[in-house]
């Protein structure tokens, strides 16, 4: 949460420290490792661990900073909406559909960060290899990566798609005052 506070400072990568500061905690607290904790518990640390990340993704891309990505691949599952639990049923700010659709939401896009995490990682790689090569890009070397672009472009075909399985009525019936994050992580999609 810290990430979106700024003080009145000039400093510009303050969003970059808090997500280091969040990352360094949850290693610090092993938020990952399951001794000696409860089932609840570990829901409530794979949500804040897919916040961390989340937040990392999407400050390192808003900002163009991939190389500030501070996981590349994580090993842990993608929340499910069971991580949540009663909140699903009783939420206490909303009511339990706009819950549901805002927890749907950040699966959602958590699927949709893993993907964006890749092709961040896989143009800052090339992008320092080129700059660094000091000479022409052989053929091969730009097939390979245009077969590694095509795979992107599918990947993210095949997430739209299913997120409109999976939302589109919901998208195309907005009405004022409902949660217009499904359209918003659709925005960021295209």
């Amino acid at each position: 949460m810290l990430t979106y506070w700024s003080p009145f400072d000039s400093e510009y990568q303050v969003n970059s420290y808090w997500i280091d500061r969040a990352f360094y905690h949850a290693r610090a607290i092993a938020l990952w490792d399951p001794q000696g904790k409860s089932v609840a518990s570990l829901r409530r640390n794979r949500i804040v661990w897919w916040c961390c990340l989340l937040r990392d993704r999407v400050v390192s891309l808003a900002l163009r900073r991939p190389y500030r990505i501070h996981e590349a691949k994580t090993t842990w599952p993608f929340v499910t909406e069971a991580d949540f639990g009663l909140e699903v049923m009783f939420p206490k700010f909303t009511t339990a559909k706009t819950k549901r659709t805002m927890i749907d939401s950040f699966i959602w896009f958590c699927k949709l960060s893993d993907i964006i995490r890749d092709i961040a990682v896989f143009h800052e790689k090339k992008r320092f290899d080129r700059e660094w090569s000091g000479g022409l890009v052989s053929s091969t070397t730009i097939l390979a990566e245009e077969i590694q672009v095509s795979k992107f472009d599918t990947q993210l075909s095949d997430w739209k798609e299913e997120f409109l399985k999976s939302n589109g009525e919901y998208i195309k019936s907005v009405v004022p005052g409902s949660p217009k994050m499904p359209n918003y992580l659709l925005i960021i999609c295209e």
